[in-house]
């Protein structure tokens, strides 16, 4: 976002939640934290958390409901949490089983089950250490795939900064 959208959007959250009081340090460090994220996802993001809570929303908030909307908006790829994705691969344990293959959805899940084998997870003895192995593995697919993703579309990802893109060579691509 550019410093005057960010403005913007501290100006739009101070005005529909005065209360509790919004020193000036607490504005700047909402905009230090905000100013990596897209301008109309951030929009729509406040607007949406305005229109529905009563309470201030925390950066955390307004970070994971612009994630959720680029999501939605296919702008960053879909992917349960870590968390979830185990969930994924504990209830096929039980489901699938050893003999038959992982299914292929979420296909983030199924390519760490694929990395560390679906017959190995199976027969491991120590779920704690298979699990660690898994959510370790997921964490680092599922931010590799997003940073992917934007990018790719040139996207800001929550919590790094914009995309540099290269200045065209000619008048020719600033047209593009």
């Amino acid at each position: 976002m550019t410093a005057t959208e960010v403005s913007e959007l501290i100006a739009l959250l101070v005005a529909a939640y005065p209360q509790p009081h919004w020193p000036p340090e607490t504005q700047r460090l909402y905009a230090l934290l905000l100013e990596d994220l897209d301008a109309g996802a951030a929009r729509l993001a406040v607007r949406a958390w305005i229109d529905s809570r009563a309470e201030r929303p925390t950066v955390a908030d307004v970070r994971d409901a612009v994630r959720r909307i680029l999501e939605a908006a296919g702008a960053l790829p879909a992917a349960p949490e870590p968390e979830a994705a185990w969930a994924l691969v504990r209830r096929g344990f039980s489901t699938v089983g050893r003999y038959r293959p992982f299914p292929r959805t979420p296909a983030l899940v199924a390519e760490v089950v694929d990395a560390l084998g679906w017959q190995a997870l199976c027969d491991s003895a120590n779920e704690d250490v298979i699990r660690g192995q898994f959510l370790r593995l997921y964490r680092e697919a599922l931010e590799r795939a997003r940073r992917d993703t934007c990018a790719r579309t040139r996207l800001a990802l929550p919590g790094q900064p914009a995309p540099v893109l290269p200045a065209p060579a000619n008048a020719a691509e600033a047209a593009v």
